[in-house]
């Protein structure tokens, strides 16, 4: 009924109905369903593994990991019994019975599907989207502007301070601080990138999933004070509402495995703020439209562009998108504003 809890997974064993409908009428859908059925019994003939048995084969890291977005998928049976319970209850409620309407279906259920259907055009990006969909949907920020982020950080930074990029991608934004930052009268910098995949530009690189990532992991790690982490985490979803989406996760990790002096961040702007952070500057045009790129890609339409920035496929966020600098806010400044 509406009140079962979604279930977790398919039973093993069991094939998923044909999506093609049946229509004897039309030669090409008929076909196509029995394309469907054919493989579908040579999977069963060949003992081939069930769906179930292949996801738990599968080595996900955290930040592209389900338990990530707070989120369960429901099954196909749950989905079915709640629209078709939410069916019944239009109809109660045409009829003017109210009550019946919300004894059939339950809000909880409802909200599932509501934010099942919010999920779906990630879910299914990467069939949607193939001509532009790359490296986990992920989006890199143009040079132009990591350099002002770079600029913007600048009356922050301290000697033998070290620069920690948690999702680096192809770590251009250290490389940018680097340059930027030569000469500049800082002295003692280092800089580290971490990514789930192998960047571009190794320097100063580590192949490493950073939501792992503790002190006891890495204790060559200068102590917090001298720390500067950024910058564009995944931005996943917010499903339970308050601002605490993948990229407040990021920032909430970093926070409190390593305890940064300061915090930088690209993020959609109803981003839930840190604890013991404070807010010092928020730039709400930076990134606002095409500050983002497909890794990979080419415009096509950019041809005669001579800088590599300027051929790629520009992508911009469906929220807006805020760059942020936060201080860590001490015990001892705790006690001068109290």
């Amino acid at each position: 009924g509406g009140g079962d809890d979604p279930p977790r997974a398919e039973e093993d064993g069991k094939v998923a109905p044909p999506l093609v409908p049946a229509a004897d009428d039309d030669g090409a859908l008929a076909a196509a369903r029995a394309a469907v059925e054919e493989v579908c019994e040579a999977v069963r003939e060949a003992g081939l593994p069930s769906l179930s048995q292949v996801e738990a084969g599968i080595v996900q890291v955290f930040p592209y990991h389900a338990s990530a977005l707070d989120f369960r998928m429901p099954s196909r049976e749950y989905v079915r019994n709640v629209v078709s319970q939410a069916e019944l209850a239009m109809r109660a409620l045409r009829q003017g019975n109210e009550r019946a309407a919300r004894e059939t279906c339950r809000r909880e259920d409802l909200r599932t599907i509501d934010v099942l259907m919010s999920r779906l055009p990630a879910f299914t990006a990467p069939y949607r989207d193939r001509a532009t969909y790359s490296s986990f949907g992920r989006n890199f920020t143009k040079s132009d502007h990591l350099r002002e982020i770079v600029r913007k950080l600048r009356p922050l930074l301290r000697d033998d301070d070290m620069l920690i990029d948690h999702s680096c991608g192809s770590n251009e934004w250290l490389a940018i601080a680097r340059d930027e930052l030569q000469g500049d009268g800082l002295r003692g910098l280092a800089f580290r990138g971490f990514d789930i995949f192998l960047a571009r530009n190794d320097r100063d690189f580590e192949q490493y999933d950073f939501m792992r990532l503790t002190r006891a992991s890495h204790r060559w790690l200068p102590p917090g004070d001298r720390l500067v982490v950024g910058l564009n985490p995944p931005f996943g979803f917010d499903v339970s509402g308050g601002g605490r989406n993948l990229a407040y996760k990021f920032m909430a990790h970093a926070a409190r495995e390593l305890q940064p002096r300061v915090l930088a961040i690209i993020c959609p702007a109803d981003t839930d703020h840190p604890q013991d952070y404070r807010l010092v500057d928020q730039d709400r045009t930076l990134c606002a439209g095409a500050a983002f790129f497909f890794p990979g890609s080419k415009d096509r339409t950019k041809q005669n562009q001579s800088e590599l920035d300027k051929c790629l496929l520009d992508q911009q966020t469906n929220k807006l998108t805020v760059v942020r600098l936060y201080v860590r806010v001490t015990a001892a400044d705790r006690a001068t504003f109290a």
